[in-house]
């Protein structure tokens, strides 16, 4: 496992929190459960796919068809992209760290699950108006529902409110609300350390609520009497945070929703607000260069191993051509390769390789000046010796940028060689170089310098 696990857990996090400040802002507060509910299940399973999407989108417009594309190396600023070391101790340490986490949570939830198989095994269960009752002894408190059993006392079963109190656990058993809390649960135990998914958590179950209430009042019950019955029974306790349970922590909000006029139907659209952040936050976070999947994956290779490297052949291509493994393009030496058993690889990994551009490369005194910032895409030839060879500039930002990256391109020592097999061959590689200015370069470039640049321009000697 590399450090880009840890980079997708913090990705996720910011992911879950992004979209639930949009819950927060403009959906909470709407009576359109269904779809407040389908927004929170969603938006939590994006939070985890979207920095796992490989897009495969051409990168400022550069032709992808031919090479293989690294990950894109910033250079010139306070700061480094790829610069967070892998140095074995510190990674292990943060793994540990997040490994005891997950084994705590994980055992929370297996002690839940647990004592509810306990209680199924213990007490039995009697099958009536399709719901699997289960009785628990007296003074167990609230009823509460899992899945297809309601576990209730046979004091409350036999109160003038068990017609109540079985609807209310009847629309949690059709709806299916305990599929969506296992769910959050899992979540919940790979992102423990993301408070986000905590409020995701508490978020759901108040959906779950305001469903099962609505559903009760809409079955002809009064919904004064209905609340009285919240009250009387309110005072019971939660035994299990996995369930479904009558009582609810938040009982004054519930009364609030179900007093609350319904929303209109026009104000759905909100959830249209949705759209802007999603993809911004594929933008962003997601894998451009299509190699995250691969990467956090790769629980026993060293961070290096894979990062910033893939095929950007497009797999419709493959099979619309039917092309094999290994292939050259057409209109190119034969002997140059897009598709290798082994692809080339800077020795030392890319970490090594995003060092060697940064602390070689210099900031082009023009392009300060000028507040010139951009990425420069460099193509080159990984020879079957490993030398590196006919660089050229595909795409670049001027004043001169474009020169200085490809003099350290071409400057760069031999690489190990991708290979065919056992055989080494020719591989072209595209090398993305952001030039980025830090706050106190763009600060100066905009006051002083230009300020000094202006006198000295008008100053007759």
């Amino acid at each position: 496992m590399s450090t880009d696990w840890l980079y997708l857990m913090v990705k996720a996090s910011v992911c879950m929190g992004s979209f639930y400040l949009v819950y927060s802002l403009f959906l909470k507060k709407d009576t359109h459960f269904a779809m407040n509910r389908f927004y929170l299940l969603l938006t939590a399973l994006l939070s985890l796919l979207i920095p796992l999407v490989s897009l495969n989108i051409d990168l400022a417009g550069i032709p992808q068809n031919y090479s293989y594309i690294l990950d894109t190396i910033s250079v010139g600023s306070r700061w480094v992209e790829h610069s967070l070391p892998d140095d074995p101790r510190v990674f292990e340490f943060l793994l540990a760290c997040y490994s005891a986490g997950v084994a705590v949570a994980l055992t929370g939830l297996l002690i839940r699950i647990i004592r509810l198989s306990m209680i199924l095994r213990t007490e039995g269960h009697a099958v009536r108006d399709g719901m699997k009752i289960v009785f628990l002894p007296e003074g167990s408190g609230s009823p509460f529902s899992f899945f297809s059993y309601v576990f209730i006392t046979r004091e409350h079963y036999r109160s003038r409110e068990a017609q109540e109190m079985m609807i209310h656990e009847q629309v949690h058993i059709r709806q299916r609300h305990s599929v969506d809390l296992l769910f959050i649960e899992m979540l919940a135990v790979v992102l423990w350390f993301n408070p986000f998914i905590w409020l995701y958590r508490k978020s759901i179950k108040q959906i779950h609520e305001y469903i099962a209430d609505d559903g009760v009042i809409r079955q002809s019950v009064n919904k004064q009497n209905y609340q009285c019955i919240l009250l009387q029974i309110g005072t019971g306790l939660i035994a299990h945070s996995m369930t479904h349970n009558f009582n609810h922590s938040l009982l004054k909000r519930r009364f609030i929703m179900m007093n609350r006029s319904k929303s209109l139907p026009h104000t759905r659209w909100k959830i249209m607000a949705t759209i802007p952040v999603m993809a911004f936050l594929f933008l962003v976070f997601s894998d451009v260069s299509g190699g995250y999947i691969g990467q956090a994956l790769s629980w026993g290779q060293p961070g290096w191993a894979t990062t910033g490297l893939m095929s950007a052949q497009a797999s419709s291509m493959d099979q619309e051509a039917n092309l094999p493994a290994v292939y050259a393009p057409q209109g190119q030496d034969d002997s140059v390769f897009t598709k290798v058993d082994v692809a080339p690889a800077f020795k030392g990994g890319f970490e090594a390789l995003a060092s060697f551009i940064s602390q070689n490369i210099k900031y082009p005194e023009e392009a300060r000046k000028q507040g010139i910032q951009g990425t420069v895409f460099v193509s080159f030839l990984v020879s079957e010796k490993g030398k590196v060879t006919n660089g050229k500039v595909l795409r670049g930002i001027g004043s001169g940028c474009d020169e200085e990256a490809l003099r350290v391109v071409m400057a760069m020592p031999d690489w190990n060689p991708g290979k065919n097999g056992e055989k080494p061959v020719k591989v072209n590689i595209t090398l993305p170089i952001k030039f980025t200015l830090s706050d106190k370069d763009q600060k100066t470039d905009t006051g002083e310098d230009v300020k000094k640049d202006t006198l000295k321009d008008n100053d007759p000697e």
